[in-house]
């Protein structure tokens, strides 16, 4: 009976011990020795021999299942149909045969296939054509929404995870939270993103101990998808912007703050390089098919010696020299470059350009530059494409040209006389605020080139303005009308004094990017617009979105969404038009009005996106906006897409509806808490707009249900039965 005892209580505590070693048991696939001979190895699903497995290496797209003595007995490949890209591959490996699961399809089964999953990250070496792989660490999401996180060694068992945390903290760096029912991967204490649809790369700046991802001096590499976070080998050794808000790594910028060092990846870890982000303005080139820089945006860079740097886009107007920097930007030439004898020089001139910048989209221009050489005297160069060619005129000796007059310390512009075209005078460019000057084009012609200075005494160029400018071009006390346009992007503007103008232009003078001048029984005013489509009697098409307006220039044949405005030519007439759903509609003459339903508010109209919201627009003859209401609300007939009395909204059997912001949708009902005051300023834009919500967010810690407490609780259950016995 003792005997009998002891032989159950020794094949029960080995039990237990083998439980306890699955438990723990991870899958490790380290890269193979180099000395291998591979010329006899099998594939494994052919493989016929019952030997037993110790382990598993990885060489290119390869994994090998190696013997007790280390060698190969069989292998598996790992394709991928995007030859010569990254890639990676969630396996598992059943004994010596590899299965590949597709997360995004499969549910990933807690016992069958989560203890010897393994992660494979690919990348490719184009220089030498083939491929590099590694088994790495990572996050994953499943098809039936679970995450796990997934280990690179044998010691670490893989785990499924539940996330409970809200928000990030040192103690819970490369873990998951929660935010408002985003699913999120914590990269520092103020970082964090979702996982990514198009993929997207991250800097990890520190862990824990409930992380997958090992610790390191240095940031790691993290690859965002779809359905995954892996720890990535990919390297990025260009120098690389990181976003402070997300850590997100890339080589282009955008409107964000970023780390004020660039970054470099090897082997999927990162080092900040040596250059640093200073304070500045830079023009980048917006028209990728050009290796020439001839349209670009110009961007703000601002340190603020805290480590960080503040990206704006600028929607600045005007000319400006700009510096070639290197590869594909330019930075802006300060005021006080100009003042310096240092600063423009025989290297440095010719790498400069004249660009004339409309809401901050920028076009190469011709103009003339003014400077100090290193003498200290001062110097005039034409800016043809760049400032290379010498201004030695004195004097006025034709027009369209610019000289400085040593004796009286000026700069000058030659133009026509208005009303002698063959008589040249003369022009002071003024040190202490910016002009624009007209210079009629020929004798007897109604066009005029349009000539804008600096502001600062030190450029003039040709403007590139498209729109509407009021100018007292007869000089008697009365500003014109007059219309500046360009025939295409390589030739400045011209402007000519309209005789029918009615509708909105586009205001080049104002300093503002939403600017307009709006006209109505020949008189004109300077008005701003936040958001809404705005035309005019030329059929021109305005676009104002969150305070900034520009011109439509594109024509399109069809609607494609209700609620925008298209221009639509035929027979060489261009006309204007709304979309009532997928049908084209003149603008009216009269106030009409339109239910938009299945929109998401807070995208700001004129822009669009499916949603659940609905909102009222007005459109009459010139423009098309988005409207609010009173706590009277607005009875809408849908026939004729008028406004009628609230009164009659009931007998008549019509809709009634409520609006108190363009960033909430308009409801049957009125809102108790909502404010309705159609006279309150709204937003220029939705993006930071706040409103009352009882949004509930959990808090907690980061709670793990592993494998290993799965079998756990087996081996309880197992041990329960045996001591009935």
């Amino acid at each position: 009976m003792l005997l009998k005892n002891t032989s159950r209580l020794f094949g029960l505590l080995y039990l237990i011990g083998y439980l306890i070693t699955l438990a723990k048991a991870g899958i490790e696939i380290l890269p193979c020795a180099t000395n291998f001979d591979l010329r006899s190895v099998k594939e494994c699903t052919i493989y016929t021999e019952d030997k037993p497995v110790h382990s598993y290496c990885i060489i290119s797209t390869i994994i090998y299942v190696l013997g007790s003595d280390y060698k190969p007995i069989c292998y598996n490949g790992i394709t991928d149909n995007s030859y010569g890209s990254v890639f990676n591959k969630a396996i598992v490996m059943h004994d010596k045969v590899m299965s590949i699961i597709d997360i995004s399809k499969n549910k990933i089964d807690l016992y069958a296939d989560l203890p010897t999953m393994a992660l494979i990250n690919c990348g490719y070496y184009s220089q030498y054509g083939y491929y590099y792989c590694y088994q790495t660490t990572g996050i994953v999401f499943d098809k039936a929404q679970n995450y796990f996180s997934i280990n690179n060694n044998s010691t670490i068992s893989n785990e499924q995870l539940t996330v409970t945390n809200n928000s990030c903290s040192k103690s819970n760096i490369g873990s998951l939270i929660n935010i408002n029912d985003s699913v999120e991967l914590c990269f520092s204490e103020e970082a964090h993103a979702p996982l990514s649809s198009s993929g997207s790369y991250h800097l990890l700046m520190g862990t824990n101990s409930n992380s997958p991802f090992p610790s390191n001096d240095y940031p790691l590499l993290i690859y965002a998808s779809s359905n995954y976070f892996i720890n990535d080998y990919h390297s990025m050794l260009n120098s690389n912007y990181v976003d402070t808000a997300t850590n997100m790594i890339t080589t282009y910028f955008y409107e964000s703050t970023f780390f004020d060092l660039l970054y470099s990846c090897k082997d999927g870890i990162c080092s900040p390089t040596n250059y640093k982000i200073t304070s500045n303005v830079y023009m980048y080139n917006s028209d990728s098919s050009s290796d020439y820089i001839y349209v670009g945006i110009m961007y703000s860079f601002y340190n603020n010696n805290k480590g960080k740097v503040i990206v704006e886009r600028l929607r600045t107007s005007g000319v400006f020299a700009f510096l070639y920097n290197s590869g594909n930007g330019l930075v802006k030439v300060k005021d006080e470059d100009f003042a310096s004898t240092t600063f423009f020089t025989s290297t440095t001139l010719p790498q400069t350009y004249l660009y004339y910048c409309q809401n901050g989209q920028c076009t190469l221009t011709n103009g003339f530059l003014k400077y100090k050489n290193s003498k200290g005297n001062i110097g005039v160069v034409y800016c043809y494409r760049n400032c290379a060619s010498d201004v030695t005129y004195t004097s006025c000796a034709y027009s369209e040209i610019a000289y400085y007059d040593s004796k009286q310390s000026k700069f000058m512009l030659c133009i026509k006389d208005r009303t002698s075209p063959k008589k040249i005078v003369s022009i002071e460019i003024p040190e202490n605020k910016k002009i624009r000057i007209l210079d009629i084009y020929a004798a007897n012609s109604p066009y005029y080139y349009l000539f804008e200075s600096d502001g600062s005494g030190n450029i003039i160029g040709y403007s590139n303005a498209m729109g509407g400018l009021l100018y007292d071009i007869y000089e008697n006390g009365k500003k014109e009308l007059m219309g500046c346009y360009r025939t295409d992007e390589r030739n400045p503007t011209f402007c000519q004094v309209l005789i029918n103008y009615d509708g909105y232009y586009i205001n080049i003078e104002s300093i503002n990017s939403n600017g307009l001048i709006y006209c109505t029984a020949n008189s004109c005013d300077v008005v701003s617009e936040n958001n809404g489509y705005f035309s005019n009697i030329s059929n021109e098409l305005i676009k104002c979105s969150e305070s900034v307006c520009l011109l439509e220039t594109l024509t399109y044949t069809s609607c494609i969404r209700s609620g925008e405005v298209i221009s639509i030519a035929y027979n060489k007439n261009v006309n204007v038009y709304y979309c009532n759903g997928k049908t084209p509609t003149l603008l009216p003459d009269n106030d009409t009005y339109y239910i938009v339903p299945n929109v998401i508010a807070k995208y700001t109209y004129p822009n669009l996106a499916v949603g659940k919201d609905t909102i009222i627009l007005k459109a009459n003859k010139y423009s098309v906006t988005q409207i609010t209401t009173d706590d009277k609300g607005l009875c809408y007939d849908e026939t004729q897409k008028t406004m009628i009395e609230d009164s009659q909204c009931v007998s008549a059997g019509l809709s009634h509806y409520y609006c108190s912001s363009i960033c909430k949708t308009c409801t049957g009902e009125k809102e108790s808490k909502a404010v309705y005051n159609i006279y309150a300023e709204q937003p220029s834009s939705c993006a930071t707009y706040i409103e009352d919500s009882n949004l509930n967010s959990n808090s907690g810690a980061l709670s793990i249900l592993s494998y290993s407490k799965v079998l756990n609780i087996m081996i309880i259950s197992l041990i329960s039965l045996i001591l009935l016995f």
